[in-house]
């Protein structure tokens, strides 16, 4: 399996290498299961509950719905969901409205969430950062 750089992975995420023929005669004979890699290249966002399945390659910069079943190869820059998942768009360079959390003052804080007013209604994404994780 592998899994590139600033790829989020909602919670509940179900990546299943294995599998196994549906002939029980062909299972037997063979010895039961087996394994095909998966690959979610760089700057995907898989959304909660998502199921991919073996063998399966999710291009880079690709959000996954939440609860999509991924079953088949996904470009890269799209937007899938669905069972199974289907492009819904295509997603341009720049997509999406990610905000940064300001403290009072206006300057951005990181990691710095409590004390903090929340007047809009907005929907925010938080952006966090944590560090060179490199050596993990």
């Amino acid at each position: 399996m592998f899994i590139g750089n600033r790829v989020l992975i909602g919670p509940n995420v179900i990546i299943c290498t294995g599998t196994h023929d549906v002939d029980p005669v062909i299972r037997q004979e063979a010895g039961g299961s087996f394994a095909y890699p998966i690959r979610i290249e760089d700057d995907c966002w898989i959304g909660a509950g998502v199921t991919i399945c073996p063998g399966v390659r999710i291009g880079k910069g690709t959000t996954v719905a939440a609860g999509a079943v991924v079953t088949k190869d996904v470009d890269g820059g799209c937007l899938v969901g669905g069972v199974p998942a289907k492009i819904i768009r295509r997603l341009k360079s720049g997509d999406g409205d990610v905000k940064r959390l300001k403290n009072g003052d206006g300057e951005q804080k990181s990691g710095d969430l409590i004390g903090m007013s929340w007047t809009s209604r907005e929907p925010v994404m938080l952006e966090l950062d944590f560090g060179n994780t490199s050596g993990i």
